[in-house]
């Protein structure tokens, strides 16, 4: 059953809080045709990082938090990182790449599949809801369908943003399904599931964009979504000395364009609307810094992580959007570079393995390959494997630029990695990730072909502007690792042994 037929079902027998709108129904507009993948890797980065700058400081007070801190602007020291300032993760960025991973698995979105997924592996600072739904579905073993909880927390806002990838390149009214009957698996709410297709309809606008929108299209967009699919419900607000009553949406609506109208701060606006982890809460907050910083990403993530109480997953939701906005390029490379990049406790590099995956399923594949034609590439393994093997040496003249003279195996190497199409274009002198790979062997032990390739071209490219910077690169031995790993992922066949 596909995902539309499911939803409408659910629908039919009211086991999903959401309202059969014609919404639903509607085709999400195309992307451009001269659009890149780059911006989905804003998105799904700039969602880790909000989280990673807000995860040792969630729930705090943003006036404690001033006072211990200063203004956060960078990752700060992490026990999870023995110490180092670097981006760790909580949740949020957990159970959304955990999202992507189920659904490069399946090919798309199967719910059953992705419930299981949240509860094989231990999640970082696990909310209420969440450990209720786990109680349901794991312990008491009832049916996806039924361990939803009827929470308004934003627990499936936060995670939400990679089911728009198995749609880019035919968008369809599935994508609202998948959204949501992927939100309805731990927050069965109508708030929850109004709120996560609205924020979705945001983000696949987001990246369509040429250009920030004015500061009243966040609100109105979401409130003309929202406000379809949410119906009547009636929700209360936490903070006594701002009290209401109703539909979520029409809170938002009244509030934010109060904000605006009278250029509030987004401390001041934060602060009244408390900032927890209450969508009546979360979304003005979200909403509002889009308002006001959607056109200056890094200014967003700040004011989202300094200005809020529930900082790291507001961080997160306001990083999927202007990072979809704005692309990896509008993120700063200091960010990128220090986020380790996990879903477990162990398992560094992994988001950035899932994002080059997702390229390649749901969008534009790379040429393939196969055990042969990388034999092509693996044979100088071998060579290069030898202790007393040097790629070259330098030649130094008088009245000339020293320069490294490259032995002919090297020479045939770098021929032989562009025949089989091995060295692919990308933006490798941002690529700040790669320096990682680079300073810890044990990465590259772990990386797919597509990493393989970039740090590749990275190094070929590099060669270019920084004379014997490959040769540096096999006198460290990593080169030699770099293809190690790719005989262990393309072993020879045995027609190549004889």
């Amino acid at each position: 059953m596909d995902s539309s037929s499911l939803l409408n079902s659910l629908l039919a027998q009211r086991k999903i809080a959401l309202e059969s709108a014609s919404f639903l129904k509607r085709v999400p507009h195309p992307l451009p045709e001269d659009w890149e993948f780059e911006r989905v890797e804003g998105m799904l980065l700039g969602l880790a990082i909000g989280d990673a700058l807000g995860n040792p400081t969630e729930s705090q007070i943003p006036a404690i938090r001033r006072q211990s801190h200063g203004e956060i602007r960078d990752y700060l020291p992490n026990r999870y990182a023995d110490g180092r300032s670097l981006g760790v993760p909580s949740d949020d960025s957990q159970m959304a790449f955990w999202t992507l991973e189920q659904l490069l698995e399946d090919g798309g979105l199967v719910p059953d599949h992705l419930a299981r997924k949240f509860s094989q592996n231990q999640i970082f600072g696990i909310g209420r809801t969440v450990t209720a739904f786990l109680r349901s579905y794991r312990d008491q073993g009832l049916p996806w369908e039924q361990s939803g909880q009827p929470s308004a927390g934003n627990g499936a806002l936060m995670r939400i943003a990679p089911v728009l990838l198995p749609h880019l390149r035919r968008p369809s009214p599935e994508l609202w399904a998948d959204t949501a009957l992927a939100g309805m698996i731990t927050h069965n709410d109508s708030a929850s599931n109004a709120c996560c297709v609205a924020y979705v309809h945001i983000l696949w606008e987001c990246l369509r964009l040429k250009q920030a929108p004015e500061p009243s299209w966040w609100v109105e967009t979401f409130v003309d979504t929202a406000r379809e699919l949410a119906g009547n419900t009636s929700y209360a607000s936490r903070n006594l000395a701002l009290p209401y009553e109703g539909p979520l949406w029409r809170f938002v609506e009244r509030e934010v364009r109060q904000a605006l109208k009278q250029n509030w701060s987004t401390l001041e606006a934060c602060e009244r609307w408390h900032s927890g982890a209450y969508l009546l809460e979360t979304l003005p907050c979200v909403l509002y810094i889009l308002a006001r910083y959607g056109d200056h990403p890094e200014e967003a993530i700040v004011r989202a992580v300094n200005d809020t109480r529930d900082n790291d997953t507001v961080a997160a939701i306001v990083g999927a959007a202007v990072g979809a906005l704005h692309g990896r390029a509008g993120l700063p490379a200091r960010w990128i570079g220090s986020l380790l990049g996990r879903t477990t406790a162990d398992d560094d590099w992994h988001i950035f393995e899932l994002i080059e995956s997702a390229k390649q399923t749901f969008w534009r594949a790379d040429p393939p390959f196969t055990s042969d034609n990388v034999q092509a590439v693996l044979k100088f393994l071998p060579i290069f494997e030898r202790p007393e093997y040097s790629p070259g040496k330098w030649i130094i003249r008088e009245g000339e630029f020293p320069y490294f003279d490259y032995t002919s195996e090297v020479l045939d190497f770098i021929e032989a990695l562009y025949s089989i199409s091995l060295i692919k274009p990308f933006d490798w002198m941002n690529w700040e990730e790669g320096k990682q790979l680079v300073d810890n062997p044990m990465l590259v032990g772990k990386a797919n072909l597509q990493t393989l390739r970039k740090l590749l071209t990275a190094h070929v490219r590099a060669d270019r502007f920084a004379e014997g910077h490959l040769a540096a690169m096999f006198e460290s031995g990593h080169i030699a690792m770099i293809l190690k790993r790719m005989a262990e992922l393309y072993p020879s066949s045995p027609s190549n042994n004889q």
